[in-house]
């Protein structure tokens, strides 16, 4: 039998790199002059025996089969065979341990196979679902934060009709697939503890336990539906990618619109609307535009520096952020300012963490440029403002917004209404009613909410919330960091990330206000956190 000559080839195609990370380099001469070869090598299946060959000599059986395509230009004629999407797989554990190596000599120029892109898991598409899910999102804080009962109805609405979207496209693709949180049950479990105290007499405002029970479940489908739509298969992290675009779009309007009208309008919300509020952007209160802001700020940050090309793009970007985070340090939030800054931090390490040694310092040092040139931007836009605000630290400067002095005092009576409803709490919805009960001084203010998230939601559903509502933060910081390493190698994982941070600045700001009962920023944080908690599978 007549055997090709060996051809000349360079040392980049002699080696073959599997799936399973294993190597075959050229079959040897001894194997070519075996009768493994047959007569078949000059025509069309020359390598019809090399399965053959690895089953016997290296105790690998082949799952898949060679193809081969000739060069272009080539014709009929013999020429560059290229062997495309082997797979192969190990028989025992000697076979591993042996090395898994061959000579290969069949004249053949080869290329690494690209991984074979396996099917998603859960379905990547639901256009319908998304677009409703944005609508909503896109929405609600542009009417004033939906605090108004007609909006945060609209929005009840709406989320029924999301989940009845979801539930049919679904159902339409074949088959019906539930990405699974463990805080699913911790939402459940609330939703009924509100329930249970409304239905036993345990709520002392029905009318505000069933608002709040009714905001509480739309909240509850968002997450769920953002966790379904943002759990992706393999190679399919696009729509993260898409969603820290369309983040990024609307930070940069928003912040546009906010800054156009705090210099222009003269304390009136679309230069129309006269409130008696610190207004900044659609808010009436300053403190939850920048609770909105200081969510989407990192998402934005996150997409900007996940670009590839960089160029006009990458810096519209960077300025859009720019533009942002001064529109926050202009809205005079102080529980603001200090959870963007936290959430900088926690970006600006991660980066440098994941950076080789020699390269941290700097990236440091930029990082420091970066915040210096931001603070003289700020300065240079409302300086007198931002140090006037950092001078009343102390005091009652501007109604309604309440200093820290009374902050205090509204905390350690709300702590008074935890220790007279010890197990299941005043209920849901509740505060508003039973604070001037518990109110140890004297004041014109109208206190609806303690300023403060946890110590609200301790008083109104007890132990039993307070247990659910810890076990909640940590699997949400549990997920969060887990794999995190493996998982900011791809740009989705990074957006991904980003929404993680955005949720822990708003659970900052919580401790000085009340953010999480604005029906919009209540919203965004559920959506947010479904993105975070979504199965971290998409690969870009």
């Amino acid at each position: 039998m007549r055997v090709p000559p060996r051809p000349k080839q360079n040392r980049r195609n002699r080696l073959f790199a599997f799936p399973e990370g294993l190597n075959v380099s050229h079959i040897s001469r001894r194997t070519r002059e075996s009768s493994l070869i047959s007569p078949a090598v000059q025509g069309r299946g020359k390598h019809s025996n090399l399965f053959s060959f690895l089953s016997r000599e290296r105790g690998w059986a082949a799952a898949g089969a060679f193809t081969s395509r000739r060069g272009p230009g080539e014709g009929t004629r013999s020429g560059a065979t290229r062997v495309v999407s082997p797979t192969v797989v190990p028989r025992s554990p000697l076979a591993q341990a042996d090395g898994c190596r061959a000579d290969w000599d069949l004249g053949a120029e080869l290329e690494a196979p690209r991984p074979q892109a396996t099917q998603s898991k859960f379905p990547s598409g639901f256009p319908a679902t998304r677009a409703l899910l944005f609508i909503m999102l896109f929405a609600a804080p542009l009417i004033f934060g939906a605090v108004q009962t007609v909006a945060w109805t609209s929005l009840a609405i709406l989320a029924s009709l999301l989940l009845l979207a979801w539930a049919t496209e679904n159902l339409r693709s074949g088959r019906i697939r539930i990405a699974w949180s463990p805080l699913y049950v911790l939402a459940l479990a609330l939703i009924l503890l509100g329930g249970v105290q409304l239905l036993t007499g345990r709520a002392l405002d029905p009318g505000g336990a069933r608002e709040a029970l009714l905001k509480l479940a739309t909240d509850c489908i968002v997450f769920f539906v953002a966790v379904q739509l943002w759990t992706v298969g393999p190679r399919h992290g696009a729509p993260r990618l898409r969603l820290g675009a369309a983040v990024s779009i609307y930070t940069f309007l928003l912040a546009l619109f906010a800054i156009l009208q705090f210099f222009s309008s003269k304390g009136l919300i679309y230069w129309r609307v006269k409130t008696d509020g610190w207004i900044f952007g659609p808010y009436v209160n300053h403190n939850h535009y920048a609770g909105l802001m200081e969510m989407l700020i990192p998402v934005s940050l996150a997409y900007a520096f996940s670009q590839r090309r960089k160029g006009g793009m990458g810096a519209l970007l960077l300025f859009g952020i720019m533009l942002s985070i001064a529109s926050v340090l202009l809205s005079g939030s102080r529980g603001g300012w200090i959870a963007l800054l936290l959430e900088l931090v926690a970006l600006a390490a991660t980066v440098i963490w994941l950076r080789p040694r020699d390269q941290r310092r700097r990236y440091a040092g930029a990082g420091l440029l970066a915040a210096l040139a931001l603070a003289a931007l700020a300065l240079w836009l409302g300086g007198g403002k931002i140090t006037g605000r950092l001078a009343s630290m102390g005091g009652l400067t501007r109604s309604p917004d309440v200093a820290l002095g009374k902050r205090l005092l509204v905390a350690r009576d709300t702590l008074r209404i935890f220790r007279g409803h010890l197990c299941l709490g005043a209920g849901l919805g509740s505060f508003a009613v039973v604070y001037p009960q518990y109110q140890s001084f004297a004041t014109n203010t109208v206190y609806r909410h303690a300023h403060n998230d946890y110590l609200e939601a301790l008083a109104e559903t007890g132990i039993m919330g307070a247990v659910l509502i810890l076990f909640a933060i940590f699997v949400f910081f549990d997920n969060t960091v887990r794999d995190l390493r493996a998982r900011l190698v791809t740009r989705a994982g990074w957006i991904q990330f980003a929404a993680a941070v955005g949720c822990c600045g708003i659970l900052v700001h919580s401790l000085a206000d009340f953010n999480l009962h604005i029906p919009a920023n209540a919203l965004w944080f559920a959506f947010l956190l479904g993105v975070s908690q979504a199965a971290p599978y998409g690969t870009v």
